[in-house]
């Protein structure tokens, strides 16, 4: 969810500072199992209400993002097929980052399943991406080893959670830390 909305900021920021964003798909639950956080089940109902409530209506207002104003109804189904296919359509040497944000959106917004082969069909041809090829992409040996090694290098890097930024070697963990990421280039000139 922080993710969505702090996604149209970074791609503002990387805009104004004309740099790249390198998107790396990643097993989220592997990553914060190694980096010691709780699993979002494993948390207490205040905390999740609070996450999920308080916070999220406050972020979504203040980054002016439409969303549902509760979890997705398939929220708490696998995502390894869509990190997956993102990283298919990378394979392609097609920028992930407006079929990661369209995915996003309809999750958070419309409420889309993203273990759905027709909901990735639609996304991909908005995008004028060959949904074929992406899709069959997801099985592929060729993508298992990269979202592997993408896992393993968060682990590696102790990242804690989604969406956490690497800005050359600083790690910023959360969307609340994109002003601070501005902040850090507009120093660096």
């Amino acid at each position: 969810m922080y993710a969505y909305f702090g996604f149209a900021k970074l791609l503002s920021i990387a805009s104004a500072h004309d740099f790249k964003v390198i998107h790396k798909p990643m097993d989220l639950h592997d990553v914060m199992a190694a980096a010691g956080s709780s699993a979002f089940e494993e948390r207490s109902k205040q905390q999740l209400r609070y996450f999920f409530g308080v916070e999220a209506r406050r972020w979504a207002a203040f980054r002016g993002v439409e969303w549902l104003g509760r979890l997705p109804t398939h929220h708490h189904k696998p995502y390894d097929r869509v990190n997956r296919l993102l990283v298919s359509v990378q394979l392609q040497n097609v920028d992930m980052g407006d079929l990661a944000l369209r995915l996003l959106r309809s999750h958070w917004r419309d409420d889309a399943d993203l273990t759905d082969d027709s909901v990735f069909t639609e996304a991909l041809d908005s995008l004028g991406i060959d949904p074929t090829a992406a899709i069959e992409g997801i099985a592929s040996e060729e993508v298992a080893e990269i979202y592997s090694a993408n896992t393993e290098e968060a682990k590696a890097l102790a990242v804690m959670g989604s969406p956490t930024y690497f800005l050359d070697d600083e790690m910023f963990y959360g969307q609340d830390r994109l002003e601070m990421i501005e902040w850090r280039l507009n120093q660096a000139g």
